[in-house]
């Protein structure tokens, strides 16, 4: 389970690495439809410029990409549903043990604190059960180098606006539905 876990996160990795290039080459634009989003008309503009033949293909990358790290972790939420749910019957005083380290492990701003919350966070994804932070995609993207040598922030903030610009062409899409039964 543990590399099946290690070669999912490596997938979204590689992924995110993608995605951060894509918005790299559409910086301006980017930069100004997130400076502008309260100004409709350059709004309009800035998103005509995405939407140029060239650049459209980048959109749908995007919507891509995000679509197969979504894929990536409802699969990974299965596998780690099943192991749980196979633990759980199997050796459930050693599971019921797991549950109260991650209940009682305090989330503090010392050094100390993370490590521990660190620790009992691997230890709970690695018997299925959920964590606020993931820790083997922190790994995953934690081992990425920042080649591009940009701001990681300002690079995270523009991907949420490439994201946020490219969603209504998803939504348009006829292929496109939402099923409230899986949430999905």
């Amino acid at each position: 389970m543990k590399y099946l876990n290690e070669s999912l996160m490596w997938h979204i990795a590689s992924q995110v690495t993608e995605l951060k290039k894509l918005v790299v080459l559409n910086k301006d634009v980017l930069v100004g439809l997130r400076s502008n989003y309260d100004k409709p008309e350059q709004m309009k503009e800035l998103f005509r410029r995405l939407q140029r033949p060239k650049i459209s293909q980048n959109v749908d990358s995007v919507l891509q990409r995000m679509s197969i790290i979504g894929v990536i972790i409802c699969f990974r939420s299965l596998a780690q549903d099943a192991l749980n749910d196979c633990l759980s019957e199997r050796i459930p005083f050693l599971l019921s043990s797991i549950v109260d380290f991650k209940h009682h492990v305090m989330n503090g701003d010392s050094m100390l604190e993370n490590i521990k919350l660190q620790i009992v966070s691997e230890m709970a994804s690695a018997t299925g059960l959920p964590c606020k932070v993931d820790p083997a995609l922190v790994s995953a993207l934690r081992s990425q180098k920042c080649e591009l040598g940009e701001d990681e922030y300002q690079m995270a903030c523009l991907l949420m606006v490439f994201i946020a610009v490219s969603l209504p062409k998803l939504a348009r899409n006829e292929s496109s539905y939402y099923k409230p039964s899986l949430e999905a």
